[in-house]
């Protein structure tokens, strides 16, 4: 390594955790939902309680502007032309929204972000494509927002890209998911994954964070042709030149001990992925999210 990614690695914070896996054919296709909609995903899931987002080039669209606190699904539907997301952010107590927005005009989406609490939500999605989420939210002042970035690397939140959104408790029935729902857990702890054993890419899998210092998300991207797993770390120090990868959806970054749950729809065979974890921090926004990396020895089976 050179002294110069040395020395931008010392002087970053955020984490980055990056694992190759292989995704094997799932073994019953057959009885997999066919669209990654709330309603197909998660059977018998009320109306009430799923949150739909329609992110366009210019703006996060929401279905509703308040939900009830408890278990609430995203579903993130991609209508626009480039790649986003819908991460589900709380105000931390006393923050206003303008506060918020304040603080990101005159101070930096570093110290916008740590006015905010990491609460899930979708991960970035290609146009065309969706993803599914669940989280439990209590009651409080969230944004729905998007650190994607645009062809000049500025993340979109900076654009105007947040929405506000009110979680009440109002008394509504609680809901959990249906048994037997879940195919898998994947857990971020301390810069590695724990990945099950099988990872055939479809279903609803589980998401926690057991890091004791730091959130974490879960992204999926897929690798282009000949790419490795070095290749996207290399590119991700400087990101100059054309991705060398395509987002794949993912959940939203939580903080320590913070579980949720999303659909995961990709390719079966031969098709590489990558999990990875880019959450900016007080120091650093995305435009320079990647820093260290390691593999999870549990994951070693699924690298090509």
């Amino acid at each position: 390594m050179s002294k110069l990614s040395r020395r931008r690695l010392g002087a970053l914070a955020a984490g980055a955790i990056v694992t190759a896996l292989t995704v094997a054919p799932p073994a019953a296709a057959a009885g997999l939902p066919a669209a990654r909609t709330a309603a197909s995903t998660i059977p018998s899931y009320p109306a009430s309680r799923v949150l739909s987002v329609v992110a366009r080039d210019d703006a996060l669209r929401l279905g509703r502007s308040t939900v009830s606190s408890g278990l609430v699904a995203l579903d993130l539907r991609n209508a626009g032309t480039v790649d986003h997301e819908a991460l589900l952010m709380k105000l931390k107590p006393g923050v206003t929204v303008q506060q918020y927005v304040d603080t990101l005009t005159n101070s930096g989406l570093g110290a916008a972000n740590a006015l905010l609490v990491y609460s899930g939500g979708a991960n970035v999605v290609r146009p065309g494509k969706s993803q599914v989420t669940v989280q439990s939210l209590t009651a409080g002042q969230y944004l729905v927002l998007s650190y994607a970035q645009d062809e000049n690397a500025v993340p979109e939140v900076v654009k105007g890209m947040y929405t506000p959104l009110t979680v009440v408790d109002d008394g509504a029935p609680s809901v959990t998911l249906p048994a037997g729902l879940v195919k898998g857990m994947i857990t971020a702890h301390d810069m590695t994954y724990t990945l099950p054993s099988t990872l055939d890419g479809h279903g609803v899998y589980q998401f926690t964070v057991t890091d004791p210092k730091v959130p974490h998300e879960v992204g999926f991207i897929r690798l282009a042709p000949g790419v490795t797993r070095d290749d996207v770390l290399d590119w991700a120090m400087t990101e100059t030149g054309p991705k060398p990868f395509t987002a794949a959806g993912g959940f939203g970054a939580l903080p320590t001990g913070g579980t949720g749950w999303f659909y995961l729809d990709l390719p079966p065979g031969s098709t590489r992925r990558s999990a990875s974890c880019t959450v900016p921090t007080r120091r650093t926004s995305r435009t320079r999210r990647w820093v260290r990396s390691c593999s999870s020895p549990s994951t070693d089976s699924h690298r090509p």
